[in-house]
């Protein structure tokens, strides 16, 4: 159930944040809920590595602020190595792989600035890594 939330989360908060445009608001909120759909199988494999890193010790706190912002959720081995594969035609379309020192690296969106809050998977060798961020806010510095 924690996966399905995080997920969920994850999906979202990007969306919500700077949903509408920006700028100020014309008039009152719009409180209906957004529908959803069933998980793609990419979202599956997202899921997977959330589990695995649960599990594995593969969770920690990051922030561009000294305080926790993001839980990052790091997963290794074929689950890694699934969604590194994955994210090839994505990849390609949008320019988000590169190498560096022979590491292939691949983004689910391109790089602006550095890694923070960056989703990425690599592969050294024939070693799979993968991280993904769940942004939640100061919420979770407290």
């Amino acid at each position: 159930m924690r996966v399905l939330i995080a997920l969920a989360m994850s999906l979202t908060t990007a969306a919500c944040a700077g949903h509408g445009g920006g700028g100020e608001a014309s008039g009152p909120p719009d409180l209906t809920p957004i529908p959803g759909r069933p998980l793609t199988q990419t979202a599956r494999l997202v899921l997977d590595c959330v589990d695995q890193a649960q599990t594995s010790a593969g969770v920690d706190m990051i922030a561009d602020d000294g305080e926790g912002r993001m839980i990052r959720f790091t997963c290794t081995g074929a689950t890694a190595e699934a969604l590194f594969g994955a994210l090839a035609p994505r990849s390609a379309a949008i320019g988000s792989e590169w190498v560096e020192d022979g590491v292939v690296h691949r983004s689910t969106e391109r790089m602006q600035e550095d890694l923070y809050g960056l989703d990425v998977c690599r592969r050294d060798g024939a070693a799979h890594v993968c991280v993904f961020n769940l942004n939640l806010g100061a919420f979770i510095g407290e």
